[in-house]
């Protein structure tokens, strides 16, 4: 234990007193959980270096990177001010800033100016997330048996990895389909031949991005070497039973619905209920559940919830006017379709896709 000092720590602050100064931080300093924590542990050895910036960074990241006359450098070399921010961010509010860390000394492997000084805010965009080695996950589309599209030459199958010598790799962003190995965000998928095959997920060096198209939204690149490192079973199994249910919706149910426990579609058929209610339109569960049934909902269920919904209501619906007929498509709110899609995503699942 080493020689206690005096300190204050409130919620906006914290003091201390070393050697006959004082030291104080505010909440939003990058050392402020780090201080907290080692007072806790009666650990004061050095805590008054976490107080200058400079210094606490440079704890922090064991030197790797220093705040330095305004600039911001790793192992000597300027960093973009964005992915610090970030590091600085994720300190503050006590969350596991290791994986970015990590993620910066990959980035700045690569040769790309322009891939160093965009692909952080791509992966924000796209949502693809940082792996705890500082790589990323992102999409591909590949053919039923795990060939790319293209030229069927590569294996995509879970484990491989596929290489290709990086000067092959069209750096040039305002070329949007040219050569290169290409990887999107989840919202893009849909654009890349459309049903068909199957969908992996990708684990990427930041180090071996060359390339994110200026075209489709910021939703694609193109890289020179990935890992396959598992199958989308989740996102397949929807495309299969959406596609299913729209054919054939009595047999794509016969496997239960996609939304298998029913809770988020109950959730879903409960709001949808209280709207029809609250807006005078006669009961129509039915109809209801047609306007937003793409595969994924469970009937039952929002059939159940859209009458609860409706039943909470019914009493303050004015009977002055005549019911209005209902019309139009009614949409999911994006925050019950995520709701959706995670209940779907922990459903296991056979080798077809169906639920088991």
């Amino acid at each position: 234990m080493s020689k206690h000092i005096p300190f204050i720590v409130t919620d906006e602050s914290i003091t201390i007193v070393v050697a006959g100064r004082p030291y104080t931080i505010s909440h939003s300093h990058a050392s402020f959980s780090e201080v907290k924590n080692r007072i806790a542990n009666e650990d004061f050895d050095g805590i008054e270096n976490l107080f200058n910036t400079a210094a606490a960074v440079g704890v922090f990241t064991k030197g790797n990177l220093i705040v330095q006359n305004g600039q911001v450098l790793y192992k000597g070399n300027p960093v973009h001010n964005y992915v610090v921010d970030k590091i600085f961010a994720f300190i503050r509010e006590g969350l596991p800033y290791q994986p970015l860390l990590n993620f910066l000394e990959n980035l700045l492997q690569n040769p790309s100016f322009r891939a160093v000084s965009e692909l952080y805010g791509f992966l924000e965009f796209a949502k693809l997330p940082i792996t705890e080695d500082g790589c990323f996950l992102a999409y591909r589309k590949v053919t039923a048996d795990y060939r790319d599209f293209y030229t069927g030459a590569f294996d995509n199958s879970v484990g491989q990895t596929v290489e290709i010598p990086r000067n092959q790799v069209d750096e040039d962003k305002n070329r949007t389909c040219s050569n290169g190995l290409h990887f999107c965000a989840q919202s893009y998928l849909s654009q890349y031949h459309s049903g068909d095959g199957k969908v992996v997920i990708v684990k990427i060096n930041p180090a071996d991005v060359v390339a994110i198209p200026s075209d489709y939204n910021n939703t694609k690149g193109r890289c020179s070497k990935y890992l396959v490192f598992s199958d989308c079973a989740g996102y397949e199994a929807g495309q299969k039973f959406g596609a299913l249910y729209r054919e054939n919706p009595e047999e794509a149910f016969d496997d239960a619905a996609y939304d298998s426990n029913g809770e988020a579609s109950r959730d879903a058929g409960f709001d949808a209920g209280v709207d029809d209610a609250q807006s005078g339109l006669v009961r129509n569960a039915d109809e209801a559940l047609s306007d937003v049934q793409d595969g994924t909902i469970n009937d039952s269920s929002f059939i159940n919830g859209y009458n609860e919904g409706y039943d909470s209501q019914y009493v303050a619906v004015s009977h002055a006017t005549a019911p209005k007929a209902k019309t139009g498509k009614k949409t999911i709110s994006e925050s019950t379709r995520r709701k959706l899609r995670a209940a779907a995503l922990n459903q296991p699942r056979d080798a077809d896709g169906k639920f088991i």
